[in-house]
């Protein structure tokens, strides 16, 4: 399957429900007839440059790709679902985990002394990796190692579980390169690299790839990786965290209904500001954490409208002012914040690294203090206890 292209005048399209590549005034076309589409944006913009710096000979991986999806996996056949059994039984790790031996492939040539070495050694690392993946399954999906086929379980489900890109992507590598099953299976799923699989093409078929060298099977590889990650959707930075809200707070999280104001009282009050200011001095001297305010201890959203700073950009002034007069301007490079909108209100997540010296909190009208991080609070120390601690943990110090 190639496409070489003489012209190009190439244009992005959205339209309610996807995007389309054009090419003139038409919509292009795979092979099959149907439209260059897709709903995620970002993969046929990734598409579309491919097209427009690609040489008029060149083939374009990424295109390539969308043609399986659209005109054989979207049309209801999958050729690898189709012939499993078979494919699996005949897969070189299978073999090898049903006793069949070593790698290489039929057909190919006879191995010297360096080429066998060499080929016995990437699989072996290969196949490390492929039990690795084996023993992470069976106790996920729930499966018993006692099952009647349970290496071919596993890579069952593991395929089920791919998405059309990474299907389309499997489908590729299986015409043009035939590694059987589980070696393209694992490069799409991002267990190994695109050099891992090209140094196992290398060993399966004894050194002798067809029509293939390892540069061009390294690249093809790699577009299809840069395909595969240009098809996921870009993360939501609230969902994300959402998503660490429900978590709960640990060692590493914790949760601030305001940065100033005493809910109960009705009023800004500083204890409410030190007890911000002492989860991120503890994070900065232990191992980093994140500090969400506007979130109460159950996880439900309070929003810093309750300081009652009018903007976020005066909260956000009032944050950093409180972080430069408590502990110096040298900590602002290993402390982050990002305002983020839940159930229609403005929550700050505070990420903290830790620090390479040590940060005490000297706060007006309070002693000054040292704190560290001891499971899900932060803890003040004794003198000698901050001593010993800063000479222990800080290369700076």
């Amino acid at each position: 399957m190639k496409q070489s292209f003489a012209w190009k005048s190439f244009d992005l399209v959205k339209r309610s429900d996807d995007y389309v590549i054009y090419r003139g005034d038409s919509p292009l076309l795979t092979t099959g007839g149907h439209e260059v589409a897709h709903p995620n944006g970002r993969l046929l913009k990734h598409l579309l440059t491919d097209l427009l710096l690609a040489s008029p000979d060149d083939p374009v991986v990424s295109l390539q790709l969308l043609e399986i999806q659209r005109d054989i996996l979207e049309q209801g056949d999958d050729p690898v679902e189709r012939k499993m059994n078979g494919i699996i039984a005949s897969d070189p790790f299978m073999v090898v985990k049903t006793g069949g031996g070593g790698p290489k492939k039929s057909g190919a040539k006879p191995l010297g002394e360096e080429e066998l070495s060499l080929s016995f050694w990437v699989f072996s690392e290969l196949l490390a990796n492929v039990n690795a993946f084996f023993e992470e399954r069976i106790k996920q999906d729930d499966l018993t190692e006692e099952a009647e086929t349970p290496f071919a379980d596993v890579i069952r489900k593991a395929y089920a579980g791919c998405t059309a890109e990474q299907k389309s992507a499997v489908l590729y590598l299986f015409g043009e390169h035939d590694p059987g099953l589980v070696l393209p299976l694992f490069l799409v799923m991002n267990r190994i690299s695109p050099a891992e699989y090209a140094k196992g093409m290398i060993a399966l078929t004894g050194g002798h790839p067809k029509d293939h060298s390892f540069a061009s099977i390294q690249n093809e590889s790699a577009a299809i990786r840069d395909y595969i990650h240009a098809a996921e959707s870009a993360p939501n930075p609230s969902e994300e965290l959402e998503k660490m809200i429900r978590r709960g707070e640990s060692n590493q999280l914790e949760f601030k209904s305001t940065l100033r104001w005493d809910l109960r009282q009705g009023k800004t009050a500083q204890y409410i500001e030190r007890a911000v200011l002492k989860t991120i001095s503890a994070f900065l001297n232990s191992d980093g954490g994140s500090l969400v305010i506007g979130v109460r201890d159950d996880g439900s959203v309070e929003g810093i409208e309750s300081d009652r700073l009018q903007t976020d950009d005066r909260w956000l002034l009032h944050f950093w002012m409180l972080i430069r007069t408590c502990f110096g301007r040298d900590v602002t490079p290993y402390i982050q914040t990002r305002l983020e909108q839940l159930d229609g209100k403005t929550v700050c997540l505070i990420e903290c690294s830790k620090s390479l010296h040590p940060v005490f909190l000297r706060q007006p009208n309070f002693d000054e203090e040292f704190y560290i991080r001891i499971g899900p609070a932060s803890n003040a120390m004794t003198v000698s206890e901050a001593l010993n601690y800063i000479r222990d943990h800080f290369t700076e110090a």
